[in-house]
């Protein structure tokens, strides 16, 4: 019974798709972790795989008219004219509190992100630079020292997905 109420709070409560988030990519490997970590706080979460990069979202009509807070979490820039990051922004509005995930943009979103209210997440405070493999154990983590991060081809593993989930919760509050 516990069960059943913790995974149909959102529903009950009517808070539904509170959380939008777009992206390709890395979010993809995270969006189970970050699911059950906006659920444990009442959040309910929509997600819409839309390109992986700033340019591919800046031409997409982004559905958010439920949502209460838009993850946008593309892992690069792209090549496109204009200011992607800026545009997909501007276009949301001032109803919406906005997470942009910086995954190797961190100076493109971050310069967006001061010509609005923009949360910003880096996601190297828990993972590293590219190529960090191992990074210092959490309170969280089940290690002692070091604990792996990314895989040797780059990918996150378990614990680097959870990070990540950890980083984007903890903004949206």
């Amino acid at each position: 019974m516990a069960a059943a109420t913790w995974y149909l709070w959102p529903v009950v409560s009517g808070d539904h798709g509170d959380v939008a988030v777009y992206g390709g990519g890395t979010i993809e490997s995270s969006i189970d972790l970050l699911s059950y970590q906006l659920h444990d706080r009442g959040r309910d979460v929509r997600w819409a795989a839309a390109g992986s990069t700033w340019c591919e979202l800046a031409q997409l009509d982004l559905a958010v008219d439920d949502a209460d807070v838009v993850v946008l979490a593309p892992e690069a820039t792209g090549t496109c004219d204009g200011d992607p990051v800026a545009n997909t922004i501007s276009r949301l509005g001032d109803d919406v509190q906005v997470v942009a995930v910086a995954f190797g943009s961190a100076t493109t979103v971050t310069s967006a992100a001061e010509k609005g209210s923009v949360t910003v997440v880096d996601p190297t405070e828990l993972l590293g630079a590219q190529g960090t493999n191992a990074m210092p154990c959490e309170w969280w983590d089940n290690c002692v020292g070091t604990i792996v991060v990314r895989g040797d081809s780059g990918e996150l593993t378990p614990a680097g997905n959870e990070r990540v989930a950890r980083l984007i919760s903890a903004a949206i509050g």
